[in-house]
């Protein structure tokens, strides 16, 4: 008996391309942007993230500017979880083989509370 996949909670920070988010989507998983969300456009990578703690979904970002910081950090260990897309060009074929990647080792428990950092050759948890 085959069981059906885990579908997750994604917020997709400003940078993160609508074609990556349609992909998630048409994959069953819910997404919104804050691109699309007047209180979240421009906003700190912080209150990006307690944003998603609040509406309990994960937070993507291709951020090459993402620091953590000590504050931060605790914001992340509350977080159902970080994922950061290390990607030179991320046109849209590139960034759904990335998701395709990550979708394949997601789980909550290797998420909460954790970044999960990825590109088009590796997926790891820290």
């Amino acid at each position: 008996m085959s069981s059906k996949p885990h579908k997750f909670r994604f917020l997709l920070d400003e940078n993160f391309p609508a074609p990556a988010g349609k992909f998630l989507k048409s994959q069953g998983h819910n997404v919104e942007s804050a691109a699309e969300r007047k209180n979240l456009r421009g906003k700190r990578d912080s209150t990006q993230i307690k944003e998603s703690i609040k509406q309990n979904r994960i937070f993507v970002s291709l951020d090459r500017d993402f620091e953590v910081n000590e504050n931060l950090e605790g914001f992340i260990r509350k977080s159902p979880g970080v994922i950061l897309v290390e990607s030179a060009l991320p046109d849209s074929s590139k960034l759904d083989l990335i998701m395709k990647k990550i979708l394949k080792e997601l789980t909550d428990h290797k998420i909460r509370g954790k970044i999960c950092r990825a590109s088009i050759d590796k997926v790891r948890f820290e």
